[in-house]
């Protein structure tokens, strides 16, 4: 190993070897020299090698951090897995109490089967229904959304649409004005 690593490291031996004498001669205890020295030798390469381990391990750590950084960077955009042929849909005016329902168009560009994780509303008034199957290459499905249209005045509902292994969600918007109903 490299005589840098034991030039690094001979100040802290260096004082582990004066405490120790130290000790020794408080105590009164008798080591015969060849004891010394074998204890010595063992003091400084275990020193080198621990600081050698450190440097392997700390390596090591960084290899998996970079690899977990290329897969992360990997991910698959949900732009290139599913296209929704309008992200938005605007009911307009609606009759209150009388639900309104909006069906997004989507196509799997992808190569391989499209599975949806889920379709979540953000409120209790919004109701998305969406296809359990994978969507095969090239195929088409669709995401049926409904308001419910109990209250009136404007409204902006989302819809969070999550793919099987993509951590990326696509975001679906209705929007319209609940006016009363004659």
């Amino acid at each position: 190993i490299s005589l840098g690593l034991f030039l690094v490291h001979l100040p802290h031996l260096l004082h582990k070897i004066m405490v120790l004498e130290k000790y020794r001669t408080n105590m009164q205890i008798v080591i015969p020299n060849y004891q010394r020295r074998n204890f010595i030798a063992s003091l400084i390469f275990g020193s080198i090698l621990n600081s050698f381990k450190r440097k392997v391990m700390k390596s090591i750590l960084f290899g998996i951090a970079l690899i977990m950084a290329v897969s992360l960077s990997a991910q698959p955009k949900v732009d290139k897995l599913i296209k929704f042929e309008k992200n938005e849909w605007a009911f307009g005016k609606v009759k209150q109490n009388k639900p309104v329902t909006y069906e997004f168009k989507f196509t799997n560009p992808g190569m391989v089967p499209l599975i949806i994780e889920s379709a979540v509303a953000e409120c209790g008034c919004t109701t998305p229904v969406y296809p359990k199957k994978p969507i095969m290459k090239g195929k088409t499905g669709t995401i049926k959304v409904t308001y419910d249209a109990k209250n009136a005045g404007s409204f902006t509902k989302k819809v969070t649409v999550k793919l099987v292994n993509v951590t990326e969600t696509k975001i679906l918007t209705i929007t319209g004005e609940v006016v009363a109903g004659k």
